[in-house]
């Protein structure tokens, strides 16, 4: 499967607008958040070998990218999931952050399933201890389709997902049932 990368202005544009918007300036004068746009728009002509859906919400924000998984097998069979990865502007120095968009919760170790939120958090290591500036948007893109077929158990996050994680480990099938569940929106 091909990734999609919709482009609604030409991208000289975009990098031309987002510079006028960046304001902030790193010791040197370069605009920083021009230059993570202009790393970002490298990074979204690169994302070979992705199956997910990769598009901007906001052609005119380049700092913000959505992504949708469609896992092709496994226990989120029938799924699709949103992300947005918000991406700082001194990237790629400092690691984006991710955030699940829904459309319903999710039973799942390594992304946040409590009630009462709109945007629910996501644990990636190479968003936290393992992120480097050679890392890129393709690679965040690959760790959001991994966590549907290898989560991370030793390393859940709080609440919901830490339940789930340990419900994984205790009682695959257990698990299994209950994600399947969550999935169709039923959080009994």
């Amino acid at each position: 499967t091909v990734s999609v990368l919709y482009w609604a202005v030409p991208r000289e544009k975009m990098i031309s607008k987002l510079s006028k918007k960046a304001q902030v300036k790193d010791k040197g004068g370069a605009n920083q958040a021009q230059t993570a746009g202009i790393r970002v728009d490298r990074d979204l002509s690169n994302l070979d070998g992705v199956s997910a859906k990769v598009t901007l919400p906001d052609p005119k924000d380049m700092l913000k990218v959505n992504v949708t998984v469609t896992p092709p097998d496994g226990i989120w069979l029938g799924g699709t999931f949103n992300f947005r990865i918000n991406i700082p502007d001194d990237y790629p120095h400092t690691a984006p952050k991710a955030t699940y968009l829904g459309p319903t919760r999710l039973w799942h170790p390594n992304i946040e399933g409590d009630a009462d939120k709109t945007e629910w958090g996501v644990c990636l290591n190479i968003l936290r201890k393992d992120w480097r500036p050679v890392l890129g948007i393709r690679d965040i893109v690959f760790g959001l389709e991994m966590m549907f077929f290898e989560p991370n158990l030793e390393d859940p996050l709080p609440g919901t997902a830490r339940q789930a994680a340990q419900q994984m480990k205790d009682d695959p099938r257990g698990f299994e049932r209950k994600a399947k569940q969550w999935l169709k929106g039923s959080y009994n």
